[in-house]
C-alpha cells in the first residue's frame, strides 16, 4: 500500500474508533467500511464491524466479518473471541464450541477457555464431548466445585444417574459439614423420582443444620410436591420465623399467599398466620406492614389496614407505593386532616411524582 493511503487508512480507523466510543455506531460503521476500501483484508476493521453489525440485527454479515478477521490473524485471541460472541448471538453453540477448540489449541494452558468450550458443547447437546473436557480439566487442575457440579449435570443429561449420585456422595464425604452438597444430593433423588431417599437426605440435613432457614424452605417445597400441605406449611412457618432469612424472601411468600388466597379462601387463615409470624420477627419492616395492610384492606378490615399502612409509611420514606396506598385509604376514610399532612410529606419525599399524589 502506498504511504499516502496508509496514512489515510490509519486516520480513518482512529476516527471510526472515536465515533464508536462516542456512541455513534452508524458513523463508525461507515468509517470502518471506508477502511476496507483502502485495505480489503484489514482484520482490525472487520473485527470492529463484527461488533457493530449485531446492533441492527445483521448477524450473518457480522459472523462473516468476524470469521474473516480470524482467518487474517489466527493468533489474535480477541478476534477469536469476537467471532465466538457473534456465534453466541446466533445461538450456534456447536460452531462456537468448535471456535473455542481452535482457540484452546493456541492457548492450551487457559483453563477458562476450556471451561467455556465445555459449556458450549453442553449447550449444543454434545454432552459426551463436554464431559470429556471437564474430565480433562479435573485431571489437570484437580477437584474444583464448579467443574464437579457441571460434570454431575452432564452425567444426568447422559442418564448416568448412578455415577452422578456417586459424585455427589464424594462431595459430601470430602466436606461433610457443607449443607449445599446434601441439598444437591436430595434434589438429585427427587429428579429421578426417588423421594424416599430424598427425604432421608433432608432429615440428615436438618440434623446437620437445624437453624438454616433455607433448609426448611426446601423441606416446605418437598412436602408441597408430595401433597402434604400441613407439613409444608409448618416448615414454611419455621423458615419465616427465622430472623436470618431475608425479609425480601419472606415478602415473596406473602405475595404468593395473597394471590392464592384470592382463589382459594381456605388459604386466608394461613396467610394471616404467616403475616403475624413475620411481623413478630420484623416489627419495623415497611414491606411486612404494607403487605399485611393489603391483606386486611382486601378483607374489608379497613381500620386495621389503616394502622398498618401508617406503620409502613413510618418505616419507609422511599417506597412510593406504600405512601399512595396510605393516601388512598385516608381519602376513602375521609381523614382529611391526616391526608393533608401526609400529602405534604409525600410531596417532599417524592417531588418528581407529586402529580400522582394530588
Amino acid at each position: 500500500m502506498e504511504e499516502k493511503n496508509q496514512i489515510i487508512l490509519e486516520a480513518t480507523y482512529i476516527e471510526a474508533c472515536r465515533e464508536k466510543i462516542g456512541g455513534h455506531p452508524e458513523a463508525a460503521e461507515k468509517l470502518f467500511r471506508e477502511c476496507l476500501k483502502y485495505d480489503p483484508l484489514n482484520a482490525a476493521a472487520k473485527y470492529e464491524l463484527a461488533k457493530i453489525l449485531p446492533i441492527t440485527g445483521r448477524l450473518e454479515e457480522a459472523a462473516k466479518m468476524a470469521k474473516e478477521s480470524v482467518d487474517a490473524n489466527p493468533k489474535n485471541q480477541w478476534y477469536h473471541l469476537g467471532y465466538i460472541d457473534v456465534l453466541h448471538l446466533k445461538k450456534d453453540f456447536a460452531a462456537s464450541a468448535e471456535a473455542y477448540e481452535r482457540l484452546v489449541k493456541i492457548f492450551p494452558e487457559r483453563s477458562d477457555l476450556m471451561e467455556a468450550m465445555a459449556y458450549d458443547y453442553a449447550l449444543s447437546q454434545n454432552y459426551n464431548k463436554a464431559f470429556k473436557i471437564y474430565d480433562e480439566l479435573e485431571k489437570r487442575y484437580g477437584k474444583d466445585e464448579v467443574i464437579t457440579i457441571n460434570r454431575i449435570k452432564l452425567l444426568k443429561q447422559l442418564k448416568r444417574f448412578n455415577e452422578a449420585e456417586a459424585e455427589l456422595k464424594k462431595m459430601i464425604d470430602l466436606n461433610p459439614s457443607e449443607p449445599r452438597y446434601y441439598l444437591y444430593l436430595a434434589e438429585h433423588y427427587e429428579d429421578i423420582g426417588n423421594f424416599a431417599q430424598a427425604k432421608t437426605v433432608y432429615d440428615k440435613l436438618l440434623v446437620l443444620d437445624p437453624n438454616n432457614p433455607r433448609v426448611h424452605l426446601v423441606m416446605a417445597e418437598y412436602y408441597k410436591e408430595q401433597g402434604k400441605a400441613e407439613e409444608s406449611h409448618n416448615e414454611l412457618k419455621i423458615a419465616l420465623a427465622n430472623p436470618d432469612l431475608e425479609i425480601e424472601i419472606k415478602v415473596k411468600y406473602l405475595q404468593f399467599y395473597m394471590e392464592v388466597s384470592e382463589r382459594f379462601p381456605e388459604f386466608i387463615p394461613k396467610a394471616y398466620e404467616l403475616c403475624d409470624i413475620i411481623l413478630k420477627v420484623h416489627p419495623t419492616s415497611a414491606e411486612a406492614h404494607g403487605f399485611y395492610a393489603q391483606f386486611l384492606a382486601r378483607d374489608k378490615k379497613i381500620d386495621e389496614a389503616y394502622i398498618h399502612f401508617l406503620m409502613a409509611s413510618r418505616y419507609s420514606k422511599t417506597n412510593f407505593n406504600i405512601w399512595t396506598d396510605l393516601l388512598d385509604l385516608e381519602a376513602y376514610l375521609e381523614k382529611f386532616d391526616s391526608l393533608e399532612i401526609h400529602s405534604a410529606l409525600a410531596m417532599e419525599l417524592f417531588p418528581t411524582t407529586t402529580s400522582v399524589l394530588l
